[in-house]
């Protein structure tokens, strides 16, 4: 390691040809060959091409460690290449993908919210609700999250439930507390939910009525909510439900 060190004072092609090396070997030589790397802004460009071309899990988020403190920004066409290669990680399941989000979390934050919750939304229409929500929560740890970034996680959350009248919503729950959350901070919860195509009569009734036990915030979106359904469908078993859960929270 102490030669390795001594490399991180040159930037000769050679010193950096072994130091890129050095960095599939073990947990110790790898960190000691990425602290020198990190030492020689010339070896970025290099480094880059090992980390898209990475497969061991251990050595993408050392190179990803890496990355980031050089301090630079990258070009578009090299974080489209990243963000490729993390998709590709998704669906393999393989543990590499935390190394190229981490990058791009740091050295892009906006491009990495902005292609997470185009992901997310594809996810959704596609019917894999669950892995939209937890896409959607990535972005929600993002600087620049908005209301709508958690608006679109509570939808995702409460699309991943069972549906039915027989399955009511039970709290503590994610999406509610997410809905009470943004209600709070002055989002238009309630007519953004009338408005929602995603939900069907049943999930609406189901959050309206889990929201119609809480106070405040959350009693506003269920009053909402529920009138809508009281509109919108009178003569069925969900608006006549709407209609009675409506009068006993106003009595």
């Amino acid at each position: 390691s102490f030669a390795l060190a001594k490399l991180g004072a040159s930037e000769a092609p050679r010193a950096v040809s072994a130091l890129l090396s050095s960095l599939d070997d073990s947990e110790a030589v790898r960190r000691s060959a990425a602290g020198s790397l990190s030492k020689i802004p010339e070896a970025r460009q290099a480094l880059m091409k090992h980390f898209i071309a990475a497969t061991d899990a251990s050595t993408a988020f050392t190179m990803a460690e890496t990355l980031s403190g050089y301090g630079l920004p990258w070009r578009r066409p090299t974080l489209d290449q990243i963000w490729k290669r993390y998709l590709k990680a998704v669906e393999a399941d393989d543990r590499i993908q935390g190394a190229f989000l981490q990058f791009l979390r740091v050295v892009a934050p906006e491009f990495a919210a902005e292609g997470l919750r185009k992901h997310a939304a594809s996810l959704l229409r596609a019917g894999h609700a669950r892995d939209a929500a937890r896409l959607r929560a990535l972005v929600r740890e993002l600087p620049g999250a908005d209301a709508e970034d958690g608006y679109q996680l509570a939808l995702a959350l409460l699309k991943s439930r069972r549906r039915g009248l027989d399955h009511p919503i039970r709290r503590p729950d994610a999406a509610l507390d997410v809905l009470i959350e943004i209600e709070s901070a002055g989002f238009a919860t309630g007519p953004r939910l009338r408005k929602e195509r995603a939900l069907d009569a049943e999930e609406l009734y189901a959050t309206g009525f889990a929201l119609a036990e809480t106070n405040g915030p959350g009693r506003a979106i269920a009053e909402d909510v529920l009138a809508h359904l009281v509109k919108k469908q009178p003569r069925t078993k969900i608006g006549k439900a709407a209609r009675n859960k409506l009068e006993l929270i106003s009595a």
